[in-house]
């Protein structure tokens, strides 16, 4: 992997994906719940519509910072396109697998929905902290749904690992994979992607010593900053399945019950 394949590869995905953009358009988000008789689908529908969003948002954000030359920040945006392309994925997954059950009811189709919908780690641990009494209710302006939401403990977090995980075992699976047949390709560029994003060798030593950015291997030279922007032109190729994927998901409520 010479710097000139490197460059040619990024220009190549960022090409397609460019393309690809141009024919996405933001959808229009809701509160469900303010519906008159909100069905299922509505929650299923207004969630990818949520996550198509967000996908868009993460695509042009990291295209201005490449065009910046803004490496780093681009690499910490980038990433997140996987974390939310593997994420409505999951979600998917996990309805397809509980329409499998005999006799579902429309409660529990909602409340998986709602797993991923309304997850927050910090209301969780906020949660968590209320119960072994490090804070009062009256000691905060809460409002009394989010007093009743902690009182009865109903925040819920979906843990974005899971998520990942789930996507690699997929990759895997279909034999999408890096040079390690058990490495997904989306394990590989997220674990590369995540060291420009944590305080790491790559992000501090690096990004600012500029004698450390050609590096030799057995392949060529290499300059690292292209390298980085090859993994983000990789995280945000995943905007060329979001249409399918939407589509697919648009199928499936059609089978959801009202």
């Amino acid at each position: 992997m010479n710097e000139n394949f490197i460059k040619n590869s990024f220009e190549k995905l960022l090409m397609n994906s460019k393309n690809e953009r141009k024919n996405l358009i933001k959808k229009k988000c809701v509160i469900v719940s303010s519906l008159e008789k909100p069905k299922v689908k509505d929650y299923l529908i207004n969630f990818t519509n949520c996550c198509y969003n967000r996908m868009l948002d993460i695509f042009d954000d990291t295209i201005f910072l490449l065009e910046n030359n803004k490496i780093q920040s681009a690499c910490t945006i980038s990433r997140a396109m996987i974390e939310t392309h593997a994420f409505l994925i999951f979600t998917i997954d996990k309805l397809n697998k509980l329409m499998q059950k005999k006799n579902v009811t429309r409660e529990e189709l909602i409340i998986s929905l709602l797993e991923s919908i309304n997850s927050s780690r910090a209301k969780v641990d906020e949660q968590k902290r209320f119960k072994k009494g490090e804070f009062k209710l009256e000691n905060y302006q809460f409002t009394e749904q989010a007093q009743n939401r902690i009182k009865n403990a109903e925040a819920i977090n979906t843990n974005v690992m899971d998520a990942l995980r789930n996507l690699y075992k997929q990759q895997i699976e279909a034999g999408i994979t890096s040079d390690i047949p058990s490495e997904a390709s989306a394990e590989q560029v997220y674990n590369l992607l995540s060291e420009w994003v944590h305080p790491s060798q790559t992000s501090l030593f690096t990004n600012y010593v500029e004698e450390t950015h050609i590096v030799s291997c057995r392949l060529g030279q290499i300059n690292v900053f292209e390298h980085a922007k090859f993994l983000c032109a990789q995280a945000l190729y995943y905007i060329c399945n979001l249409e399918k994927n939407y589509n697919v998901i648009l199928k499936l409520s059609n089978d959801l019950p009202d």
